[in-house]
């Protein structure tokens, strides 16, 4: 049976970051149903580092994705017109028919890799994309030998050297890392509800807005923590959300990372991570102005009142980081 290929080239929201040999190549494979899939990450002419270093970070915005398979027609010729060039739409209909699953197995694998860059290296402003992008309408298509026989035509973000720092939590796709993506494009990437809150949190900071950063990192931290300490299955869990459902219980996020967690796991948060302990207290503090009055501001012990800026953020994104690292210490 004759095999048929569709290349589909994507500009993707954001960038990947990649950290490897300046000329080294990005392709992976995988099978979905009876499709083979070989994904390439396509890198342009910026490269970030210093000469004579071995690895460079490398921003990527362009996925190429060839999905094939099996087919049991051949595809129609292409006509040659009176004036010698090719004509492809006489290949319309036998193309429409075999579009839409040739489409869908390359957003489901180009979808598995934004959500691993989004959720395990927290690359920002990446979202999950759709069957209406542009780039999923106009693939070419080839057969096994190469030769194009089809085409198809239907018809603010930061700078790359904001990225490159790693601020933020921003990782970078190493070696090491390529075992983790060939089983991201398997199976799906699934975030926790905090992983998501996290990167909704990272969005407005590159986006500019404090005050929904501020936020959602807050939210971030309350989840975790509620479901560290209130597993939903649990006993403790069922009562806690019991009484909450009854306005019975009234207990900071401060508290249970102190005296309830020494109660609990035997070593509190602040004893351990006394700064980033403050960090979290003066976020939650922010919070509560921006819920109350909307300003980006909060007090610190002695009274002061300080303006949120980029650099505080810096910070407290640290400490919310070492949180959460510190709570899945207890996690089963």
């Amino acid at each position: 049976m004759p095999k048929l290929f569709a290349h589909f080239d994507i500009k993707i929201p954001g960038y990947l970051l990649v950290y490897r040999e300046k000329n080294d190549k990005f392709c992976y494979g995988t099978q979905i149903d009876k499709f083979d899939v070989n994904l390439c990450l396509i890198a342009g002419d910026f490269r970030a580092g210093t000469v004579g270093d071995k690895n460079w970070t490398i921003p990527i915005s362009r996925i190429e994705i060839i999905v094939s398979r099996d087919e049991s027609v051949e595809t129609p010729p292409v006509r040659i017109t009176n004036e010698g060039n090719q004509d492809y739409t006489v290949q319309d209909t036998y193309f429409k028919e075999r579009l839409p699953a040739y489409q869908k197995v390359a957003l489901i694998v180009l979808n598995r890799l934004l959500l691993f860059f989004k959720y395990k290296l927290h690359n920002p402003l990446l979202h999950e994309m759709n069957e209406r992008e542009q780039s999923f309408h106009n693939p070419k298509w080839f057969t096994e030998a190469g030769v194009e026989v089809g085409k198809q035509y239907t018809v603010m973000s930061p700078g790359i050297k904001d990225l490159v720092n790693g601020s933020f939590g921003i990782n970078k796709l190493t070696l090491e890392e390529d075992e983790k993506l060939k089983q991201a494009l398997q199976v799906q990437v699934i975030p926790e509800l905090y992983e998501e809150l996290l990167s909704d949190a990272q969005t407005a900071i590159f986006q500019g807005n404090f005050r929904r950063a501020v936020l959602e990192m807050a939210i971030t931290c309350e989840v975790a923590i509620k479901q560290a300490f209130f597993k939903k299955y649990s006993a403790a869990g069922a009562a806690y959300e019991h009484l909450e459902d009854k306005g019975r219980v009234n207990i900071s996020v401060l508290e249970l990372i102190h005296g309830a967690a020494k109660e609990a796991f035997g070593e509190s948060f602040k004893d351990v991570c006394n700064t980033e302990y403050e960090n979290i207290g003066f976020l939650f503090r922010c919070r509560n102005k921006i819920a109350h009055r909307g300003e980006v501001v909060y007090k610190d012990d002695a009274g002061n009142v300080h303006k949120v800026n980029l650099e505080k953020l810096k910070d407290w994104w640290k400490s919310v980081e070492m949180l959460l690292d510190w709570l899945k210490k207890y996690q089963p």
